[in-house]
């Protein structure tokens, strides 16, 4: 049991970096995309 536990929190621990990463590249295109438009 102990086994599918550590299992699944590693599962959750990687997704949580999937997250991050996906949030961090969502925030520096917003950025980026706000910055563009104010140049125009």
């Amino acid at each position: 049991m102990s086994e599918v536990i550590s299992k699944i929190s590693d599962k959750l621990k990687s997704l949580e970096k999937e997250l991050e990463l996906v949030e961090a590249k969502t925030e520096s295109s917003e950025f980026f995309n706000l910055g563009s438009l104010e140049m125009l």
